[in-house]
């Protein structure tokens, strides 16, 4: 991802969400199931985003097969902005 700062210039980013943040939803963008995890109280899921890895923790209801394809979303609120040579959080 790039930013353009306000000078004009880009900025490379990285997009950071926590599992817990994740949620499922027909209008959020594609993914393929690759793993759960039932833990009693949620479900861990693994899941191919383009060619990124990505971890939901889903609700404990959520029944998902693996392979399965899926859609994700999050609130922009719980996004975080990484320098992508530094790692500060921007």
């Amino acid at each position: 991802m790039k930013l353009t700062r306000d000078h004009g210039a880009e900025r490379k980013v990285l997009l950071g969400v926590r599992p817990s943040a994740l949620r499922l939803d027909d209008a959020g963008v594609p993914a393929r199931v690759y793993l759960t995890e039932q833990l009693g109280d949620s479900v861990l899921v693994d899941l191919h985003l383009g060619h990124t890895m990505v971890r939901a923790r889903l609700p404990e209801k959520t029944r998902l097969a693996e392979g399965a394809e899926v859609r994700l979303t999050f609130d922009p609120a719980d996004a975080h902005l990484f320098d992508r040579e530094s790692g500060r959080r921007l």
